[in-house]
Order: structure tokens, then sequence, then C-alpha cells
């Protein structure tokens, strides 16, 4: 089956990051396995918020500075990164088999960076 949103721990990850569980557009239902698209207010239920690929690309920045060098957001398969191809710098980069725990992997380097103008 394919992935649709954030699974239980990813989301938990999230959250242990300082992610508001404002910024989720699904949840877990109490006893329930499967995600729920939230309705007005449904995303307050703090216990299980999911978030979609699309809300999780929404909470990393398309440009990011780091020592005067301006890197961009790419995707490329499965690969997230940010890169400045002028000067062909990768100023870091995630790669796995999970775009999604890639997107969650690279909000965490994000949250634990230093010196990053955003």
């Amino acid at each position: 089956m394919a992935q649709i949103c954030t699974t239980r721990v990813q989301s938990k990850k999230l959250q242990e990051l300082g992610v508001s569980a404002d910024t989720a557009d699904m949840f877990y239902p109490l006893g329930s396995s499967f995600p729920e698209v939230c309705d007005s207010g449904d995303n307050l239920q703090v216990d299980y918020p999911a978030w979609s690929l699309g809300a999780l690309i929404e909470l990393l920045p398309n440009r990011l500075i780091y020592e005067d060098v301006e890197f961009e957001l790419l995707f490329n398969n499965k690969v997230v990164r940010y890169d400045n191809q002028g000067v062909n710098l990768t100023l870091s980069g995630c790669v796995g088999e999970n775009l999604f725990e890639n997107c969650v992997d690279m909000i965490e380097w994000l949250v634990n960076s230093d010196n990053l103008t955003m």
C-alpha cells in the first residue's frame, strides 16, 4: 500500500522536533490505523496528527543561505537536498528509500542546524 501521510512514529518525531500539530493536514483517529483528512479543527487532535507529503514539503523552506551562499530545495526521485547548482555544492541531502522519511530527516537537520538563514 502506498504511504499517504506520515506514520505515527514519523509524526511523533516531528512533534518532538517542535513542529506544531496545527500544520498537520491529516490525523489518525483514536483506535484506528488508517489516517483521515482534517476537517476544520480536526488537526487539533494532538494525540495522532499526520502530515501528507504536500504538508511536509510546505514545512521545508525553498531556499537557505549558508556562509553567503544560497541553496535551493530540490527533489530527485526520493532524494531531498539543498543544492547550489551554480557552484556545484550540496549543503545537505537525505537519501533513503522513503520520501516521507527523507523529508522528516531534513526537517530534523534544519531544526538542529546553526548558521542558516531562511
